[in-house]
């Protein structure tokens, strides 16, 4: 095996006390080179900043709030390539045409950390080495930084080259841009610094005290147990000096902002359960057509679902139990002082099964985010409030009972991030530091609506990445944003841009509720702009404001939509108690209408009712977090429209899906979810995702057949989704373990995933829609393409209308053989996952014609990467 240069065994020699004699030549540099400028974010042009250019000058009042703080222009003015001394990485690397240049233009730092390249199909598991990142490039080649040179350096059959890892990386590309609205920075340290973090603090500020500087306030970051989480928090009074002379210090890994995070019913409900909109009335609690899923007892009984905001005001109705004392309750919350110590478990509350309080103990404002969210997840009344307590002046919103959250009868784990008045919330520095406290109490659904209004993979991604990876049977939820998709693609913020996590973007609401709510504001009796549709139903069309993908590394976001336009919940008061209701807009709204209905698909399973459709305890099992996953991206319904800013009418999503405004399309339980008596059609559903039996393929190469019997003419989706390894900040692509999903026809044809013609190697949600072009088997294979971190568990669901077999087929080991309609005693192997479904046929659409359209005939929304036409 080689290493880059002399110089660098010599400072290699020093560190692990070992050389080689071996080196690198100019053109074997450049190939590193190469591949390493397509894997590291440190190469990347300015640009993550999702901002639109200039004032789109049309109700200010209306736009103002979806407006992101910092725009393309303020980030080209001030890349890094442009702030003395800190050249552009690309730049900087650039300049080395052969190995001496590297040398003399290089300082190692003394911390043994090393960039190491795997050799081809090589795992990144390296054994006893400290692997503290794995990165997938998209240049051929793969690579991993690591602590332990000198054991890296003894792997000859896995690695081929290794260098260490330069200070001049170990920065966040477009870091002065951001840190002049944070004023903080996140400073992640290598594993050796992280195991003495106390003391790696105090020795960076005595160092800065020796060189004559006073210019850095240090915070340990911690969990609940005082443990370090391996970060440090650091304020200066001199950016520019400070992050040079952190980025060469001893410890350091990588440095990144300390992103700002901002904080981002009854139709509701009708439109997740069924897809129907509402045209007319007042509102009035949904009819058991309207909530068929409520009619059939599935309320959220025995889930809870945890949530992440600015408070709760545990004293509306909503929430409030007749029989706890919420005063005293709130006032020690109050009392206990913040931070992840202040827990309180309440496990005989009705509504609240938990409330951290990290920042304080209550909403404490009115009309506080965190309590609108909640309700529209699941606030309920108790037993003995009435319809009667809904606030004088509010009479047009109707009964309260008509505005309760999609689990009526769910708990809450809330974690408090928020103090009143300020725009900001305070994540933990490590977010499994929020998901675990609602773990053990029994959450298995966790809801934030927050984000960064930047585009990238933050720490926030990785530790969500990491947490789900690690705990199979949770899934959580974040709010895509409100960027303004009309002006910028990749409006996306982090963490919604993380892999694992089910990103929300927000759909216009019913027609009822636009149009009661236009008069709650004192609208003119001409309805404005925004109370318009562009078709026929407004829950059709995606809200305005939804912020639109891709991802930085260009995968689909967001994943779903659901309605989030005038979404009518409970609004918070500072002392009273209260049952006010207020209606408010944006992917904030969205996300816990998708997070209620999860704890519905949830208790779907854990209550037994698939697949029977109605419940029983022997067919009851815990689902994986990316089954239900899974179970609504494959339910969801397509979006007609894509409402812009006036005069530039909507952009046609009609057939698109998936797209990079709505991602694959709107909830809909219904398209996936059996209820008894509920059997018009012959449409099936198969799911593979039984926590206590997850599908895993365990290396590259290994693969998983599912076969079913189709007649020509029918159609069926399927759907595969994983929950990856955690990427690193400073990659480009953030997958890690590539998995792939297609489907065989009986006459060869290979069907691709997410409209593609080939495998899709970006993405941990792949779909599939085949109309079958000729009667016979069809197989759905998940394959491991490549897996750096293994094993690797993934959840299909496969539901169409296919017909009942004559003769089953047979299949190899790895293959499951699904029979349609065959009674369980026959040769099935999957019997009890198979399930009668209602059928629905698609909306109709009307087609639209929009300036957009006719200034870009060939604008294709079905490409991820695709760029929004100009206005």
């Amino acid at each position: 095996m080689k290493v880059s240069t002399t110089a660098l065994v010599v400072g290699l020699a020093a560190l692990n006390g070992q050389a080689s004699t071996a080196e690198y030549t100019s053109e074997e540099w450049a190939t590193v080179f190469t591949q390493l400028t397509g894997c590291l974010v440190s190469f990347a042009s300015c640009g993550h900043s999702p901002t639109p250019t200039g004032d789109p000058g049309i109700d200010a009042d209306m736009v103002s709030g979806f407006l992101p703080y910092y725009t393309k222009e303020s980030c080209e003015a001030a890349t890094l390539q442009d702030v003395t001394p800190f050249p552009k990485a690309a730049r900087w690397f650039q300049q080395f045409a052969s190995p001496a240049d590297f040398k003399s233009a290089t300082e190692v730092v003394a911390d043994d950390i090393v960039i190491a390249r795997l050799t081809e199909g090589a795992s990144a598991d390296l054994g006893a080495v400290n692997v503290t990142d794995v990165i997938r490039c998209n240049t051929g080649a793969n690579f991993v930084i690591a602590q332990g040179g000198a054991k890296v350096l003894e792997s000859e059959s896995t690695i081929d080259f290794v260098a260490p890892f330069p200070a001049e990386l170990r920065a966040f590309p477009e870091l002065e841009v951001v840190f002049n609205s944070t004023g903080t920075l996140r400073v992640r340290l290598t594993p050796s610094a992280s195991e003495v973090a106390e003391q790696t603090a105090s020795r960076l500020v005595a160092r800065r005290r020796l060189a004559g500087a006073d210019d850095l306030t240090v915070e340990v970051a911690k969990r609940a147990d005082g443990t370090p989480t391996g970060a440090l928090h650091v304020s200066t009074a001199n950016f520019v000096e400070t992050v040079e002379w952190l980025r060469f210090s001893e410890g350091v890994l990588y440095i990144e902002p300390l992103f700002d995070i901002i904080p981002k019913n009854g139709d509701a409900a009708i439109i997740s359960q069924t897809g129907d909109g509402v045209d007319g009335g007042s509102f009035s609690v949904p009819t058991p057509e309207e909530a068929p899923f409520w009619a059939a007892g599935l309320l959220g009984q025995n889930q809870v679902v945890g949530i992440g905001d600015s408070g709760l005001d545990s004293r509306h109705c909503f929430f409030r139990d007749e029989n706890f004392d919420e005063a005293d309750a709130i006032a020690k919350r109050q009392a206990a002082g913040g931070g992840l110590g202040a827990r309180f478990d309440y496990p005989n509350h009705r509504k609240i099964a938990q409330y951290v309080a990290y920042t304080d103990g209550d909403e404490g404002e009115v009309g506080g985010h965190g309590t609108h969210v909640a309700g529209s997840v699941l606030g309920s009344f108790d037993e003995g409030v009435t319809d009667t307590l809904i606030e004088p002046g509010q009479e047009w919103y109707g009964n309260a009972t008509s505005h309760t959250g999609m689990a009526p009868a769910a708990k809450a784990a809330f974690f408090d991030m928020g103090s009143p008045v300020l725009p900001y919330i305070y994540t933990p520095d490590d977010l499994e530091d929020m998901f675990m406290p609602a773990y053990e109490v029994g959450a298995r659904i966790h809801t934030n609506s927050w984000g960064a209004n930047w585009n990238v993979y933050s720490g926030n991604c990785r530790s969500t990445d990491k947490f789900l990876h690690e705990n199979q049977d949770f899934v959580v939820l974040f709010a895509n944003g409100n960027a303004l998709p009309q002006f910028t693609t990749g409006s996306v913020g982090a963490p919604a841009s993380a892999k694992n996590c089910l990103s929300v973007g927000a759909a216009r609401n019913s027609n009822r509720s636009l149009n009661i709510t236009k008069y709650s504001y004192g609208a003119p009796e001409e309805p404005r702009w925004w109370h318009t549709c562009g078709t026929d139903d407004c829950a059709d069309e995606m809200a305005f404001f939804s912020s639109s993908g891709p991802t930085y590394d260009n995968r689909i976001k967001p994943d779903v939509v659901a309605p989030g336009f005038w979404i009518h919940s409970a609004q918070s008061d500072i002392e009273a108690d209260t049952c006010a209701i207020a209606a408010l807009l944006g992917t904030s709204m969205a996300t816990p209408v998708t997070a209620g209905n999860t704890a519905l698909v949830r208790q779907w399973f854990t209550d037994g009712y698939f697949p029977s459709g109605s419940p029983n305890k022997e067919d009851a099992f815990t689902p994986m977090g990316a089954l239900l996953k899974a179970m609504l991206v494959n339910g969801a319904a397509d979006m007609a429209t894509q409402q812009l800013l006036p005069p530039n009418g909507v952009i046609d999503l009609s057939g698109s899906s998936p797209n990079i405004m709505s991602g694959f399309g709107r909830v809909q339980l219904n398209n996936n979810m059996l209820l008894s008596g509920n059997k018009a059609g012959e449409k099936y559903v198969f799911v593979d995702g039984d926590y206590s039996d997850m599908p895993v393929l365990e290396a590259s190469g290994d693969s998983k057949t599912y076969e079913f019997i189709v007649e020509e003419g029918a159609s069926f989706r399927a759907t595969m989704v994983y929950y990856d390894a955690p990427a690193s900040e400073l990659a480009t692509v953030a997958i890690i373990n590539d998995l792939d999903v297609a489907v065989e026809s009986p006459d060869g044809t290979i069907f691709y995933p997410n409209g593609l013609s080939a495998a899709d190697k970006l993405n941990t949600v792949e779909q599939i829609n085949v109309v079958a072009t000729v009667s016979g088997t069809y197989k759905v294979t998940v394959s491991a393409s490549s897996i750096l971190s293994g094993p690797q568990p993934f959840a299909v669901v496969v539901s169409g209308e296919i017909e009942e077999p004559v003769t089953p087929p047979g299949g190899p080991d790895n293959t499951i053989v699904i029979v349609i309609g065959v009674g369980c005693g026959a040769v099935v192997i999957v019997c009890a996952a198979i399930m009668f479904m209602r059928r629905r046929s698609p909306p109709s659409q009307k087609d639209m014609f929009t300036d957009v359209e006719a200034k870009n005939p060939a604008y294709d929304l079905s490409n991820p990467g695709g760029k929004l036409p100009e206005l």
